[in-house]
């Protein structure tokens, strides 16, 4: 997903906290707010093991919150690709839902729409996932996160790229995965839906007659395309129309 360098987070931090500059701004934040920080410069510098543990507590913290409390639904370019198949269509006894992407986009703009732009241009609908070949470090989101913590988020300079980055991190995968071509939406929880209508259902190989049956009848009701999967003369996986209802 993401790495972070530790050592490296710490020293930038430490290295902030000790520029006079910094510190200054610090202060006169404080009094043009008319507000006191439980967060002190001076303790902080003259406690750094006590701040570098609590530097990586937070990082732990954090790392959690990405990966149990940001929720996404997940698509693919591909309808045929078999390793999908395989994983996540209990190994063809499943379907594949395709969606016009349109569709998706105007479903997820009635049902999340905010007053804040910022927040809706981040968002953005649909995200590609982006594979590399190295780590993806988050250093810089997560220096921000830990000002934020620290009350300290007038050294925060680029708020644009701080709201994508939150996003950016749930985007990133390994090379091994690029065939997957997956895309994202980000929902709020884990019983968030988009409600937009199907434009094709396929089953897969070996699904089994009720389903299929059940299927059918659901898709003729909708007008929904239905296609099945099968294995053509040289072995790739293929799909025939047995509904057709869109263009």
């Amino acid at each position: 997903m993401f790495c972070i360098d530790k050592t490296k987070l710490r020293n930038e931090i430490i290295a902030l906290l000790n520029d006079p500059n910094a510190q200054v701004e610090f202060n006169r934040f404080q009094e043009m707010n008319n507000i006191k920080f439980n967060f002190d410069i001076e303790y902080a510098l003259k406690n750094k093991e006590k701040i570098f543990e609590w530097i990586d507590n937070t990082i732990e913290n954090i790392q959690y919150t990405f990966k149990n409390e940001i929720y996404s639904i997940c698509f693919s370019e591909s309808d045929l690709n078999q390793d999908l198949w395989l994983k996540y269509a209990n190994n063809y006894t499943g379907f594949v839902i395709e969606y016009d992407v349109e569709s998706i986009r105007n479903s997820y703009n009635n049902t999340y729409a905010s007053d804040d732009k910022l927040i809706d241009n981040c968002r953005n609908y649909l995200y590609p996932i982006v594979y590399y070949n190295k780590p993806f470090y988050a250093n810089e989101l997560f220096k921000c996160i830990i000002y934020r913590l620290s009350k300290m988020e007038h050294f925060i300079k680029d708020w644009n790229r701080f709201l994508i980055d939150r996003r950016r991190v749930c985007l990133v995968k390994d090379r091994y995965h690029s065939k997957d071509k997956e895309w994202r939406v980000f929902v709020d929880n884990k019983t968030s839906y988009i409600n937009v209508v199907p434009k094709a259902v396929i089953m897969g190989l070996k699904i089994c007659n009720s389903d299929k049956t059940l299927l059918y009848e659901i898709c003729q009701k909708n007008k929904i395309d239905l296609y099945q999967t099968y294995i053509s003369g040289n072995y790739k996986l293929k799909k025939k129309c047995l509904i057709k209802f869109n263009k």
